[in-house]
């Protein structure tokens, strides 16, 4: 099954032109980033800035800026020397109490890119989970923050106690299908299947149960939306903005309070999680927990 997943997965990113991700639109909470259905998704990969070669089918957004961590343009204002208060990590969690936001009520689970918020926050998500570097461990555990990992069944199996080592350094495990087809061309068998499948399993697994799903590629319609509601999932995650190379690309000019952000469990994940802790140091975000927002 891994092998077969890898495979997949492999042919999807060489294959990507023809199955571009959804973004969003306006719906309930219109301007939010919280929609119930996106619009048609674009029809081709943006190009990545660091090597030319084109971004994973997941990253793909609208008008991706590259964001540098030492950008003027986006760095906070110089902090007095005399305060006694240093501004915030953004490796540090914050600490302040959180209220959960309001999500649309229906028969579909939400959709949500940015999390309606007005604190400097965002956050960490990370998908797959068919590259597995201890280095990524280490990082989380010199670094403490919270992430959200979105994994591929099969390889929740495959590395459970990479997952759980992540687990005790601060991650939540929620799910991203059984084999990481696009949701919106199977048939309903199978849909409901990849999507609530693998909850009973991430339970055992991990002792707690997913109450989050990202569908692969970001392909998201109204039937996976009433089929995630049906399972149980509190909302559909997408993402404002996406790493790839060491670069973080954004879908708006700038991050704003309450972006999801997405990353992958590849080779690169280690240099792209200490790009991203630089950059959000820099423009003064700190990392929230997605599931304490979501109320999830």
């Amino acid at each position: 099954m891994h092998r077969t997943v890898a495979a997949r997965l492999l042919l999807a990113c060489a294959l990507a032109a023809a199955v571009p991700a959804v973004l969003l639109a306006s719906g309930d909470g219109a301007g939010l980033g919280i929609v119930a259905a996106p619009p048609t998704e674009p029809s081709h990969l943006p190009p990545d800035d660091a090597g030319g070669e084109p971004l994973h089918p997941d990253d793909v957004l609208t008008s991706m800026v590259p964001v540098s961590a030492t950008d003027p343009g986006s760095a906070p204002a110089p902090v007095d020397p005399s305060a006694t208060t240093p501004p915030p990590d953004a490796a540090t969690p914050s600490t302040t109490a959180v209220t959960p936001v309001s999500l649309p009520v229906g028969p579909e689970a939400p959709v949500v890119s940015r999390v309606p918020t007005t604190d400097r926050v965002v956050f960490v998500t990370i998908d797959d989970g068919l590259e597995r570097d201890p280095a990524v461990v280490e990082f989380f555990r010199e670094h403490p923050m919270p992430s959200s990992l979105f994994l591929v069944q099969s390889a929740a199996a495959a590395g459970e106690d990479f997952f759980r080592q992540l687990q005790d350094a601060g991650a939540t495990i929620h799910t991203h299908t059984y084999t990481h087809p696009d949701l919106t061309t199977v048939d309903t068998a199978t849909r409901t299947n990849e999507v609530c499948g693998p909850l009973d399993d991430f339970e055992a697994r991990f002792g707690r149960r997913p109450t989050l799903f990202r569908p692969p590629y970001g392909a998201v319609d109204d039937t996976v939306q009433v089929t995630a509601k049906g399972c149980g999932y509190r909302a559909v995650v997408l993402w404002k903005a996406a790493t790839n190379a060491g670069q973080l690309q954004v879908q708006e000019e700038e991050l704003q309070p309450g972006d999801v952000i997405l990353l992958h469990f590849r080779p690169d994940l280690l240099q792209n999680l200490e790009m991203l802790v630089d950059a959000l140091d820099a423009q003064g975000f700190t990392v929230g927990r997605l599931e304490d927002y979501l109320g999830a």
